[in-house]
């Protein structure tokens, strides 16, 4: 009976939706929408194709329909004019979209514009008619299309005289956009006069604009093709264009609108920069270093846009603007630089939770960072987070598990090393890093554990999609602070487990390699992100151990602690794929894998080395660490001493989510997420086995709305288990209406940020 009512509120919706134009006035038309036909298929031409270019020019559009039938949205706006308030009123304001109305003055509009894309495309001959039909108050508009030919460039010659300016012009010749037999294209002949223009930029032509380039196309020697002209322009003195020098630089580090009335400002000239300061909160040298343009260089926009750049990563300016102005007088061809830099807060302090349900526990992460963008005043960042985390079952007042871990941070603009790099982009600022920490764990009659690291290293570009971090030292020391005796009894039935869960230290080196290529703002093109690591530890100690003590004792110890011995892979790979135009739909895809194999002085990973699963960016639908290895068995849950973290050597996961906006600032999501951790050596119901690893998956969906802001995104993700690695399919015992199904299953994760 339900879904028979159901079934009949969807009809009467629907038939309301097919009804609206009843709510129009006399005179009043609805607009139907617009095709274009093509009747003539150019030579060498996709119809298909033109015929999708044209079609995204047509404006205005018309009222959306559901299933290509029925304007539920129109119906929605009419049923909020006539009821302000409730119910029917929020579905008007919220869902609601007011009549597009036919205009006499559409079609030409439209058709005007057709003609003008045809033309710039190389359709100079092409024809545009439109008819209209007009229906139960609607109107529909078709435009027929003859394009007739495309003009195709016979030539393209570069009428340069023998000046420099012409020589350097000449020399670019092989790099031009315009190529005999390329369709003539307006966008092409725009995209070449800011070629060359930019060319000349860097080569002093300060004065140089893309206007500055002329064209002329002659279509009278052969029948349908353009022998095209590019004329280099004189100024209009009527003098040839000059190189710039570079004159005097004057910065300004503390520039505000107020600054013209600041009366007690120094000047203090370094490396030929005059810094403009009243509070000397930087150090000059500090800038200087950043800086591409030099006193007597050439004008260069690419090191204007270098130096632009540096100047905003170091983080320390809210507004970077560079102005040039031409030193008199104008014959001796000088610019002076004016460096504006308008200071940001120096200290910020940042605050961020998350939280999580699942299986009967309530988890929470509480962050707190403070930052110094300019500790020593030379640009250093100093960084200091702290971090909580807790988990408790819920009805209870006991936490289950409680962890905190603090790290202190601090970036250097530039790279302290006592050799050469290899390629570093100029357009970025390499950077050192240096940090110590430390974390504490506590697991509910189970263990303590402790985690001090220190990291030395180095962040770097070599170009502009590819990024590299190489940390050539790196330390952690790992100790089980305490270990109540039912955890202790469990280890001793799980030999491997054991091992990882001894005192050690961990020295090494590790190198990530990252690359990305994310559109500019504004474009929506697929992408791809590629981020891998690599960590190699112990083989030096090894090494000097097995060349200077002949025992046979093992593991090896430093400082009365065993060290650990690894090698250590893992790699994440994403696509970004753009379902619509304009960034409304939007399709991720993610593989995660990784293996680390434990050698020499290490019988296993270091317990804090290992991979897991689960949590808010991985399985959503399981708790962090709840899944695996392998298929083994749910630990004893009547006791917490069972219920240690599930890690392995080898992790395999795999996401895909689609996200769509619901409007300018909330996002939706569907997602589903598979994956699982195995060992090396174990039990076989734990070990990675090639003939079943893929049998043994945990897959889990569900859905998910954000909060964007561009500048910040709050996450909230709802998910539920459809397979687990020891039950195998769950979904067929789903009882989304049963309150205990939902308390073990529904896992909500609240979050900062896309998952991935």
């Amino acid at each position: 009976m339900v879904k028979l009512i159901g079934f009949l509120c969807v009809l009467l919706l629907l038939a309301g939706a097919c009804n609206t134009v009843k709510h129009l006035k006399e005179g009043e038309y609805l607009y139907g929408g617009a095709v274009v036909a093509v009747k003539e298929t150019p030579n060498g031409q996709s119809a298909k194709k033109l015929v999708a270019e044209l079609e995204y020019l047509l404006n205005p559009q018309p009222n959306k329909k559901m299933f290509g039938m029925f304007r539920t949205k129109l119906w929605a706006y009419y049923l909020g004019q006539r009821h302000k308030r409730g119910i029917r009123g929020f579905i008007g304001r919220r869902f609601g979209q007011p009549p597009v109305l036919y205009n006499p003055a559409i079609p030409q509009n439209n058709r005007t514009q057709l003609e003008n894309y045809l033309f710039n495309k190389g359709y100079f001959e092409a024809n545009v008619q439109y008819d209209s039909t007009r229906k139960n108050k609607v109107i529909d508009l078709t435009y027929q299309l003859i394009p007739n030919r495309q003009y195709h460039y016979n030539s393209v010659v570069y009428q340069t005289d023998t000046g420099k300016l012409g020589q350097i012009i000449a020399k670019s010749n092989s790099e031009s956009l315009l190529k005999p037999g390329n369709p003539y294209n307006t966008e092409q002949l725009q995209a070449e006069q800011n070629r060359i223009s930019r060319l000349l930029h860097q080569q002093g032509y300060f004065d140089f604009t893309p206007a500055d380039i002329t064209f002329k196309a002659d279509t009278a020697q052969q029948s349908g093709t353009i022998n095209l002209f590019v004329n280099p322009q004189m100024q209009n003195n009527g003098l040839p264009f000059a190189p710039y020098h570079i004159n005097n630089i004057f910065v300004y580090p503390e520039y505000s609108a107020l600054y013209a009335a600041t009366s007690d400002a120094d000047t203090v000239v370094y490396d030929n920069y005059h810094f403009i300061t009243s509070q000397k909160v930087v150090r000059p040298a500090a800038l200087a270093n950043k800086m591409l343009l030099q006193q007597g260089d050439l004008y260069s926009q690419k090191k204007f846009e270098y130096t632009l750049n540096h100047l905003l990563q170091i983080d320390l300016f809210k507004f970077v603007d560079i102005k040039f102005k031409k030193a008199q007088p104008d014959s001796a061809h000088l610019l002076n630089a004016y460096v504006y830099l308008t200071p940001d807060a120096q200290r910020e302090l940042q605050v961020e939770a998350e939280a999580n349900t699942v299986e009967g526990y309530l988890g929470s992460v509480f962050n707190m960072t403070y930052r110094n963008r300019n500790w020593f005043k030379g640009a250093e960042a100093f960084t200091f987070n702290l971090g909580t985390g807790i988990e408790t079952p819920f009805g209870q007042t006991f936490i289950h598990t409680f962890e905190i871990n603090g790290q202190a941070k601090v970036q250097v603009p530039k790279l302290i090393v006592p050799f050469r790099m290899g390629k570093i982009s100029k357009y970025y600022i390499p950077v050192t890093n240096l940090s110590v920490g430390y974390s504490f764990a506590r697991r509910l009659q189970q263990y303590s554990i402790g985690l001090a690291n220190f990291n030395f290293g180095y962040d770097w570009r070599a170009q502009k999609s590819v990024q590299h971090i190489f940390n050539p030292a790196f330390l952690n020391f790992v100790q089980l602070i305490t270990a109540d005796s039912a955890f202790l009894a469990q280890l001793d039935e799980n030999p491997q487990q054991k091992r990882s869960f001894t005192n050690q230290l961990i020295f090494g080196s590790n190198y990530t390699y990252i690359y990305s290529n994310p559109p500019p703002e504004g474009k929506y093109r697929n992408y791809l992100y590629f981020k891998s690591n690599v960590e190699l530890t112990g083989n030096l100690a090894y090494l000097l151990f097995k060349t200077t003590d002949n025992s046979s004792s093992s593991p090896h110890e430093l400082l009365g602690v065993p060290f650990a011995q690894y090698l250590r892979l893992d790699a994440d790979l994403r696509r970004f794929n753009y379902l619509g135009s304009r960034n409304k739909q939007i399709l991720v895809t993610r593989l995660v894998s990784g293996i680390g194999i434990p050698y020499g002085n290490s019988a296993v990973l270091p317990y804090v080395k290992q991979f897991f699963t689960g949590g808010s960016n991985d399985l959503r639908a399981f708790r962090l660490r709840s899944l695996g290895p392998g298929v083994s068995q749910a630990f004893d849950t009547g006791t917490n001493a069972g219920n240690f973290d599930r890690t392995g050597d080898i992790k395999l996961s795999a996401n895909i989510e689609y996200r769509f906006s619901l409007n300018t600032y909330i996002k939706g999501a569907l997602f589903a997420d598979a994956g699982n951790v195995w060992l090396f050596k174990g039990d076989e119901d734990s070990k990675f086995r090639w003939n079943s690893f893929y049998k043994q998956f945990g897959v889990g969906s569900g859905v998910g709305l954000r909060l964007d802001l561009v500048f910040f995104v709050i996450r909230l993700d709802w998910a539920f288990p459809l397979r687990t690695p020891t039950q195998g399919w769950v979904i067929q015992k789903a009882q989304p209406f049963a309150k205990d199904w939902r308390r073990d299953n529904i896992v909500w994760n609240l979050a900062i940020g896309y998952p991935f």
